[in-house]
């Protein structure tokens, strides 16, 4: 069976998609972070006035929309790519919408609800995060260090992912970058 119809649609997904970046476009400016750290510790927390940047993905939510309409869905590939445009069509949305009640509603549908069940179960993430929340606590007390006895630097963490992350790719060169502009708590 011939799939080389599944890379041209492979090719327009990742280049609509590529623009659309969820934890840059969320992350705090550097700093904020640890200010807002710096208050909570000293009793004092408030949420930073973080400006709300307007973003507009027009352009690409109309190509992974005809991406949609024109994939074979009843091939596996087909679906999966389906499925993933779709996915980045309601990551735009929700990017497009910062600050607004719609965000939630987008963030939902890609990543679920605190009160939405997992799977079939009733169990739900608030549920899942509070018992790990719970039977981690005793565990965390025993952990504790001072923020100042372990420092690594981003360099040598991102070596090590590019290490890790090589062989896979074979000879494929792999590049890990190292954002100034990311806080190092967003991710």
């Amino acid at each position: 069976m011939d799939l080389s119809h599944f890379t041209a649609f492979d090719a327009e997904l990742v280049e609509a998609a590529k623009p659309i970046k969820i934890l840059s476009n969320l992350a705090w400016p550097v700093g904020e972070y640890e200010r807002f750290i710096t208050a909570w510790k000293a009793g004092n927390p408030h949420l930073p006035e973080i400006p709300v940047r307007s973003l507009d993905y027009s352009k690409n939510k109309a190509n992974l929309r005809s991406i949609m309409d024109r994939v074979p869905r009843g091939h596996p590939i087909g679906d999966y790519i389906f499925r993933t445009a779709e996915s980045y069509h309601t990551a735009a949305l929700m990017l497009e919408n910062i600050g607004q009640p719609s965000f939630t509603e987008f963030s939902g549908q890609i990543y679920g609800l605190p009160e939405q069940a997992i799977g079939s179960g009733s169990l739900t993430s608030l549920n899942a995060a509070e018992h790990f929340i719970e039977t981690t606590g005793d565990f965390l007390e025993d952990c504790k260090s001072s923020e100042y006895e372990y420092c690594v630097m981003p360099s040598a963490v991102a070596e090590e992912l590019r290490k890790e992350i090589e062989p896979f790719f074979g000879k494929q060169k792999v590049s890990v970058v190292i954002d100034p502009d990311l806080s190092s708590k967003a991710a």
